[in-house]
């Protein structure tokens, strides 16, 4: 008998607070009818009303749609917390645009401006912007990853989480790949410099080139999971 009424009371006290709320909004979100509401054995509505997790995770949509709650109310805030979430998913689609967009200057326009200078200017060149380029790029890719990953667990929109991994992937790219030529230009002395050094130079920007790809790849995954939201 005290389960019965709990479970009646229960539904008055929801019923009677989504239509003030409702009130509140606009007049255009109907609040829900008696008939609209389903009837729950005690247990489970007394999952749903104590915040049992197990009890919430089985019965939340049938729920949500038994007390009316799946109407446009419910709809225009769900609307509203996906753009919340979408924002980590334009913050992710940012910092790739502007990873790739300087990955990219620096093998189209700077490695060409640059191979016109003899060798040792060449390499007096290469070793400080490669020390700059690294303490913005590295940072970024790190950035990127988490803010791509964090919008796939908000939104489950998985192509937030490819977008994360390809940005991230420049990281293990670069440590593995392309770190033994950046330590054998960074070891040579400008003296030294000469035929040996240009071509690791110019190895050193087809490795790079690869990070321009993950770049945009990443990019171009996180502009689709926004347009398809």
């Amino acid at each position: 008998m005290q389960a019965e009424l709990f479970s009646t009371g229960g539904e008055r006290a929801i019923r009677a607070a989504y239509t003030r709320s409702n009130r509140r909004r606009s007049p255009r979100f109907p609040a829900p009818t008696k008939s609209s509401i389903v009837e729950f054995d005690s247990p489970w509505f007394s999952n749903l009303l104590t915040g049992n997790l197990l009890g919430m995770n089985v019965c939340r949509d049938a729920t949500l749609h038994g007390m009316g709650l799946d109407g446009p109310g419910y709809r225009f805030h769900k609307a509203k917390n996906m753009d919340h979430n979408m924002l980590l998913g334009v913050l992710a689609l940012t910092v790739s645009a502007v990873f790739s967009g300087a990955a990219f200057y620096v093998g189209f326009a700077e490695q060409t401006a640059r191979l016109t200078l003899d060798d040792r200017a060449l390499l007096a060149e290469w070793k400080p912007a490669y020390r700059r380029g690294t303490a913005m790029q590295a940072p970024l890719a790190i950035i990127g990853c988490l803010l791509g990953i964090s919008a796939w667990w908000l939104t489950g929109q998985r192509l937030f989480l490819i977008g994360g991994i390809l940005l991230g992937a420049n990281w293990p790219w670069t440590i593995f790949a392309i770190m033994p030529t950046n330590k054998a230009l960074m070891a040579t002395n400008l003296q030294d410099a000469g035929p040996k050094s240009r071509t690791l130079i110019r190895r050193w920007n087809i490795l790079h080139s690869v990070r321009t790809a993950l770049g945009s790849l990443a990019m171009l995954a996180f502009l689709i999971a926004l347009s398809s939201k």
